[in-house]
């Protein structure tokens, strides 16, 4: 089941859009939109999934999405149901990146907002200890702020999220291409040589040729900028582009296999097990099972 697009309008007077949702209004399918999401689940629990991450979640949880991302909360029919005692409730932020400025995100007072917004928020990150705290308040007061205030409260938000530090990435760095986490020009050609040739074998000598060092200075340069070797990210890259291909119950694990670079199911199969924890079989029923949950609901 691909992902479904969806949109958001904010009022008239406002450039964002924030609002608080209960019970049957929390249900989400598996989508994705140009907007970055802020999500404080105040009262429910179940099942999350972004990109190629999927575990449960609790009331108290905020989730910050970036744009595209894929993902949906697929929350426990107790919280979803009419029942005022046990309806479940959330408020979200939606923003597009040009709505905080570019001019302004490229001061140097915002360098730290301007890396969460452009090279983190795209794989999706969990907010932890006081971080998430503050998030929680924030989130709490800012529904019902002024518009120039929410505007405020917001860039505090980021602020605070960007400086801290404080949070889970979700999505593995294979899922996305984040060729633009890195500033080195070098680093980000074998980046997009690789997101363009994963599903074919990559040899070394080839990326050694494309960043003019020899064999053994790339290895050394790569494992020293990333600390991993080339070829375990290459293995992220094709486990995390598989991860994607999953979730469309008309490919075959065998055609899945084939078209990331893999042309050894067992191969393939102890590779994924290795970065997910899981093998392709049991991650594909459990994506689409979240998946049909969502849409059910």
């Amino acid at each position: 089941m691909k992902p479904i697009l969806r949109k958001f309008s904010p009022a008239q007077n406002q450039s964002f859009f924030v609002q608080t949702v209960r019970g049957k209004d929390m249900i989400n399918p598996w989508h994705y939109h140009p907007e970055i999401e802020i999500v404080y689940i105040k009262n429910s629990a179940g099942t999350l999934a972004a990109g190629d991450y999927m575990s449960s979640f609790q009331p108290g949880d905020v989730m910050l999405f970036g744009a595209h991302l894929p993902h949906t909360t697929v929350h426990e029919p107790r919280y979803i149901s009419s029942n005022l005692k046990t309806r479940g409730e959330a408020i979200t932020v939606h923003f597009l990146l040009q709505n905080i400025g570019r001019d302004l995100l490229e001061t140097p007072e915002m360098t730290a907002v301007n890396n969460l917004l452009t090279n983190i928020a795209p794989r999706g990150i969990l907010l932890k200890g006081k971080t998430r705290d503050f998030v929680i308040t924030a989130m709490s007061s800012i529904i019902s702020l002024p518009p120039a205030k929410r505007m405020l409260c917001l860039l505090g938000i980021l602020e605070y999220i960007a400086d801290t530090g404080e949070y889970e990435i979700l999505a593995g760095k294979g899922y996305t291409n984040n060729a633009s986490d890195y500033d080195n020009n070098r680093l980000k050609a074998v980046y997009d040589y690789t997101f363009q040739n994963y599903h074919r074998p990559v040899y070394l000598e080839e990326l050694a040729a494309l960043t003019h060092l020899t064999r053994q200075s790339f290895c050394r340069f790569f494992k020293n900028t990333n600390r991993k070797t080339y070829f375990q990210f290459l293995m992220e890259v094709r486990i995390g582009q598989a991860c994607r291909l999953l979730a469309d119950d008309t490919l075959t694990i065998q055609d899945i296999s084939n078209s990331c670079g893999y042309n050894n199911m067992a191969h393939f199969i102890r590779q994924f097990r290795k970065v997910t924890g899981k093998n392709p079989l049991q991650f594909k029923k459990k994506m689409l099972a979240t998946q049909r949950d969502a849409m059910a609901m």
